[in-house]
Parts: C-alpha cells; sequence; structure tokens
C-alpha cells in the first residue's frame, strides 16, 4: 500500500471548515462534474480587491502529503505552487468534532475540488472558512497486472484495476449483485463486494483495493482439501478506489480458446478459477421444478458443465435466446463444487456471440477419436475387464455419420482387440504395458492418437458373497465381492443389487450419488461396508405386469422411466420385494422384458449419478 511523506506546507493556509457530512464526496465513481475552478494566486488576488469574506472560489488541488491524519492536516499545491490546506474540525455543541474517517480517505496524488470563502486573520494572514470539498478523483496507483495478483498468497493487500466484464448475482429470487469480474490485459479475476456490485456497471473501468483469497463454501471445506482444491480466486475486502464511468469491452487478446472438454479436464488443484477462457459452447436451458440451469456442452453434446447460481437461474436469464446454439462464449471455472467423490467446475458466463457455428465435417475423425475414441479408454487395468469398444461413430447434432473407428495394439500378448457385432472386444491376457493406437476414418480424412495402458495382476482381496454378508453381524466391517446387477427403488438412498455368484442377493447403498459414476451393470466389484448390512429377500419371477400392483416409488416417473414405453400394455417384468421403511412389504421393477426378448435393466441410481 502507498506510505505518505509529510512535507511542511508552506504559502497559504486554509482552515477548512467541513459542511455537515465526514463521508467521502464523490470520489470518482461516475463521470467527474465540471467545476468552474480558479487558481489560488487568482483567488487571492480577487479576494484582496473585493474585501467579501462571503464570496465563494472553486479551487481544484493536489495532495502532496498528510501532516496529521488523525485530524486531516494535509500539504496540497495548485498550477500556482504550494498551499496548505488543514481540515481539522467543526464546532457542535461548542465542542470539537475531529474528521480522522475523511482524512484516512486522502492519498498523496489524489486530486480535490474545494468551495471555500476567504478572509484575513488578526496578524492579515488569508484564510479560507466555510469550506467543503465537492470532488476527489484518487491519484494514479502503480499497479500489479492481474496475472501476478492471482498467484499473491491469501491476505496480501493488493490495489487492481481492470473492466468490469461481468457481475455475478446473489440473493435468491431477489436477484442481487454481490461480486464483478474485472479484465486487465494479462488476466481476469473476481471482486466480492456488495456495494461494489451495486455500484458499477459492466464496462467500466475500475480501481479498487483489497486483499487476496481464495473461496470455498464451508460445507465442503473438508472435500476441497481431499482434491487438493484450494478455492475460487478473488479479491476480498474490497472497496472502489475509480470508475472512469465509461463503457467499454474488455481486453480479448490474452484469453486462451480451447474447448469445454479441456477445461473441465484442468486440474481443481490450479489456480484456474475466476480466469477467462473462450470457447465453443452448445448452450442448453434445463428448467427445474422452480430452478433453471443453464449448461455450457462441448461439441458431443454431452461434456460439460451448469452455470453457477445463487438466484436459482433468474440472474441468467439473458441466456434464453442462445438456447439450443452453439455460441462462442467467454467463460470461467467461477468455482468448484467438492463433493465426498468428486470435485468439478462450475461456470460463469462472461459473454455469449452467436456466430452462427457450423461443424466442419473434415474434423469429423478427430472428435470421434477425442470424443468417443479415446474416452473409453483407462491409463491402467486390473486382470481383463473384456471391454467392449464402439465401431463407428455418427452425429445428428454436428451433422455426419459413418466415422470408422479401429483399435491397434503395439503388443498383442497385453492387449488384444477381436471385432465383434459392428465394435471390438478389449481383452488383457497378459501383464505389462502397451501402446494402443485409436483410428479414426471417414472418406479421405483419418485422425489418430495413442495412448499407454498398464495391466496389473489382480490383488488378491479376502471378501465373503452376499449370502454370508446377509448373516454378518451390525457393525462388522465386511468386503463383499459379486456382480453389479440392475438398480433397486428408494426414495433417499441410491444404489444397486449385488449378485453373488453361487446367486445371493444383497442391497448395496451409497451415502453419495456421486459413487455411482463409475460403476455399470456387470461390473465385478468389491465392496467395502461397516455397519448393518441391510437383506432384501429379492426373490425374482417373471411376472405379468397388471397396472393395479403397488409399487414402492416416490418418484415413479423417473424411478421406473424404464415402463414408460409399456405404459397401458402388457408386459413382463422382473420384480423384487422391498420393505425399506419396516411398514411392509412392496414391489419395485428390476427390469422388464422388451418384445425382442431382451431384459432392460432399471439404470435409475446409475442415470442419477450421472
Amino acid at each position: 500500500m502507498r506510505k505518505l511523506k509529510l512535507l511542511i506546507p508552506i504559502f497559504l493556509i486554509l482552515s477548512i471548515l467541513l459542511c455537515s457530512c465526514v463521508d467521502t464526496p464523490d470520489s470518482g465513481s461516475g463521470t467527474k462534474p465540471s467545476f468552474d475552478t480558479v487558481t489560488v494566486d487568482e483567488a487571492i488576488a480577487d479576494y484582496e480587491t473585493a474585501k467579501d469574506d462571503f464570496k465563494s472560489y472553486c479551487l481544484e488541488i493536489t495532495v502532496r502529503s498528510i501532516k496529521d491524519a488523525t485530524v486531516g492536516e494535509i500539504s496540497a499545491f495548485d498550477a500556482s505552487g504550494n498551499l496548505g490546506v488543514n481540515m481539522l474540525f467543526k464546532k457542535v455543541n461548542g465542542g470539537r468534532v475531529e474528521f480522522p474517517d475523511f482524512a484516512s480517505t486522502i492519498d498523496e496524488g489524489d486530486i480535490l475540488v474545494v468551495n471555500a470563502n476567504l478572509t484575513k486573520d488578526d496578524s492579515g494572514k488569508v484564510n479560507a472558512w466555510r469550506a467543503e470539498v465537492l470532488y476527489v478523483t484518487k491519484a494514479a496507483l502503480a499497479l500489479d497486472p492481474l496475472s501476478a495478483i492471482r498467484d499473491l498468497e491469501d491476505g496480501t493487500e493488493v490495489v487492481a484495476s481492470g473492466t468490469v466484464a461481468a457481475i455475478a448475482y446473489s440473493g435468491g429470487s431477489k436477484v442481487e449483485p454481490c461480486g464483478v469480474i474485472i479484465v486487465d490485459k494479462t488476466s481476469s479475476i473476481y471482486v466480492y463486494d456488495q456495494t461494489i456490485a451495486s455500484t458499477v456497471k459492466v464496462g467500466n473501468t475500475v480501481t479498487v483495493e483489497g486483499t487476496i483469497g481464495h473461496w470455498v463454501l464451508d460445507t465442503e471445506k473438508t472435500n476441497a482439501e481431499k482434491f487438493g482444491y484450494k478455492g475460487s480466486c478473488q479479491i476480498e475486502n474490497a472497496t472502489l478506489v475509480d470508475n472512469d464511468g465509461k463503457t467499454a469491452d474488455f481486453d480479448k487478446s490474452w484469453i486462451e480458446e480451447i474447448s469445454v472438454k479441456e477445461l473441465l479436464e484442468i486440474s481443481v488443484t490450479e489456480n484456474v478459477t475466476t480466469k477467462l477462457y473462450k470457447v465453443n459452447a452448445l448452450v442448453k436451458e434445463v428448467p427445474g421444478a422452480g430452478f433453471t440451469n443453464y449448461y455450457f456442452f462441448d461439441i458431443d453434446g454431452t461434456t460439460g458443465t451448469y452455470a453457477y447460481t445463487q438466484c436459482n437461474g433468474n440472474d441468467f436469464e439473458w441466456i434464453r435466446e442462445f438456447d439450443g446454439k452453439f455460441c462462442t462464449v467467454y467463460i470461467t471455472p467461477l468455482n468448484a463444487k467438492s463433493t465426498s467423490s468428486d470435485c468439478f467446475f462450475r461456470f460463469l458466463p462472461v459473454q455469449i456471440i452467436d456466430e452462427g457455428y457450423k461443424f466442419d465435417t473434415a474434423d469429423a475423425p478427430e472428435y470421434a477419436v477425442k470424443y468417443h475414441g479415446m474416452t473409453q479408454l483407462k491409463g491402467s487395468y486390473t486382470g481383463d475387464p473384456e471391454l467392449s469398444l464402439i465401431g463407428s461413430v455418427s452425429s445428428e447434432l454436428l451433422g455426419f455419420e459413418g466415422v470408422s473407428l479401429k483399435y491397434l495394439s503395439s503388443n498383442e500378448a497385453i492387449i488384444k482387440f477381436t471385432e465383434a457385432d459392428g465394435g471390438y472386444i478389449m481383452n488383457c491376457p497378459g501383464y505389462g504395458k502397451a501402446t494402443v493406437t485409436v483410428v479414426a476414418t471417414l472418406g479421405g480424412n483419418e485422425y489418430s492418437e495413442t495412448i499407454e495402458i498398464t495391466v496389473s495382476e489382480p490383488e488378491a482381496i479376502p471378501s465373503i458373497t452376499p449370502s454370508a454378508a446377509i448373516l454378518a453381524d451390525e457393525g462388522e466391517e465386511i468386503t463383499v465381492k459379486g456382480i453389479v446387477g440392475p438398480s433397486y427403488v428408494h426414495a433417499n438412498r441410491r444404489g444397486f443389487y449385488l449378485i453373488g455368484e453361487e446367486g445371493g442377493i444383497i442391497a448395496v447403498s451409497f451415502a453419495n450419488v456421486d459413487d455411482l459414476k463409475d460403476i455399470a451393470i456387470g461390473n465385478t466389484v468389491f465392496i467395502k461396508a461397516t455397519g448393518k448390512v441391510e437383506y432384501v429377500d429379492a426373490g425374482f419371477s417373471k411376472t405379468y405386469y397388471v397396472g393395479g400392483v403397488q409399487l414402492y416409488s416416490s418418484n415413479a416417473l423417473i424411478q421406473y422411466s424404464i415402463l414408460s414405453e409399456f405404459n397401458g400394455s402388457d408386459a413382463t417384468v422382473i420384480l423384487s420385494v422391498v420393505n425399506w421403511n419396516g411398514k411392509g412389504y412392496k414391489l419395485t421393477v428390476v427390469g422388464v422384458e422388451g418384445a425382442d426378448g431382451n431384459i432392460i435393466y432399471n439404470q435409475f441410481s446409475f442415470d442419477d449419478a450421472k
């Protein structure tokens, strides 16, 4: 912060008696008014002629130093030389009232416009009285670029300047400003302050003082620390120093252009929150019960996340005109949501431009590899995953079809691909490392990428069967091995039926739905749990579905979406008997058999996790 040097004032002493207000006058938060000022020399010369103690003079003076901040004594100068100014006190009921609060807002280099009357004291010295400070223009400050400010330690005092690119809101249905994104020629940052956000407008260039901080929701701090997420980078405890009152676009020369997919792949441990990026995104409005979410998806239409709102989406109604369109979006990962199993960014859109985007089908092979081929593979596997892989990619959204995919292994003793049903099966017959190449072709265009995969021998994990788990004591820690079966239906829990090789079945509940993201029906899993293991008498039997049968449900349209196409018609269903709340047995639908004989299993919990 700036340090004030003490200089001895010379020439005229103006004893300024402030009016009745101790607050700083207008400090440049808008366009500076026009003042008809005169120099100090001109004012003194006129006063010597007029001899009028009630004639007012408008003076513009620049602060040179603060002599005594406790009483507001400053040294200042104008075009005609040095001028001492004393802002000491006013009399209230015969007492002295000092103005240290006002004095503390004045800094070296500030330009004051004062309105004052002149008079002579007994010694013949000219003084000012009935003086009023009309306007304060804050001094030009030595500013660090935002790119440097972002990397400072929390609690560091900063002075920052930038153009207001967006205003953030809170307050639920009230939609009240709570902060702003400012941008300079190097980076961007969030400034958290309701007063500033309510005062400025998008396009204003502002200067603020405050401290660097990183915000995490109190209830998420433990999970954030688990994933190394430091929090949303911002300037806290902020005050507005200056506002040019003008309207200008923010500087875009430094902003990196990446895909939504690449943006979401940035680690939450990196300091990128409140930093702007340029993306091409599919904008989607998704109404909910009493709220509206706005999503920003990559060109695949599925990879993306939602805009962070504290107003049930009411702060983003301006996005509605872009719904369903691919647009150029200047966006920032404003913060990250931290759960027990995941930590992911949430967006703040700053500017959206509809430029009539059209996908170039020559890029279809690259798209097929990046968004579909490579996403099926992981860098390591334990044992033989017997993984089913797609053999072609089409996109109605992007306007192409029939991109062929193939998979090549550098060592088939480790990883081997076999064509099957228009796709491929990946097996891992051995242990070690192999390089896999994914190749996509459409017409004369081809694109490929490689990934090195490590295959390890499965660890011997002591475990019990679902049938044995049913008999475990309450509070006993157990590890159960089984095959992931269909989802069950429960009002408050999410989970599935774990099926043992010997035929035993047990319901597995998860405290957090995010834990189900990487689990699919048919996976062989080891489940470790402590506490009361709930047994469900899942006597599976194929039966004739009758609409009058009461199913356990809290939201039938979602929990039993697999039945929608069979509504009003005969169907063969697989049922499970449950007694979740101890109030009697009810039925839940685990699967339904289609006309082709294939069974459609209930995926409710898995879909909810995604």
